[in-house]
């Protein structure tokens, strides 16, 4: 697909076009794509940033892992293996996403999964407002009181 232009990635009634070779070009989902694309990019890059901010806390003071699944891969002790793993689950949905980015409900997935990372991103926010009152009672936490509180020391 040649020179299109600019304008017209913005339609979505179905509208349709030609580009310089002669072909017609949807551009509805053209437009769907290229959101898709954008918002994958968006999903990618904050759970980049969940999994850091996880490794960074892990790593320091330790946190309540509300996840029992994501607990019990950290009870392992390894921030490869927490890395890995994150990956795993994430690949999955990136391919869905690229592979169906046309699709309509490949764009109802995209929007929603990246709602639930923007919950999880600001969730993160709050978190972090609340750290001075947590570290008051680590001591404890790390003792033992509370089965949800991981930490990873010398991976």
């Amino acid at each position: 697909m040649s020179s299109l232009n600019a304008r017209a990635i913005l339609p979505v009634d179905g509208s349709v076009a030609t580009n310089s070779g002669g072909e017609t070009v949807d551009l509805a989902a053209l437009a769907r794509s290229t959101r898709v694309l954008l918002l994958t990019f968006a999903l990618v890059a904050m759970s980049l940033l969940d999994l850091y901010i996880t490794l960074l806390y892990l790593q320091t003071v330790g946190l309540a892992e509300e996840n029992p699944f994501a607990r019990l891969v950290m009870s392992h002790g390894s921030a490869g293996l927490l890395a890995s793993w994150k990956l795993a689950t994430m690949l999955p949905t990136v391919m869905v996403l690229l592979l169906y980015r046309r699709h309509f409900t490949a764009e109802v997935l995209a929007w929603v999964a990246c709602g639930v990372l923007l919950m999880v991103t600001i969730r993160w926010l709050e978190y972090t407002d609340q750290t001075d009152i947590q570290m008051m009672s680590i001591p404890t936490l790390q003792g033992g009181a509370d089965h949800r509180w991981v930490t990873l020391v010398g991976d």
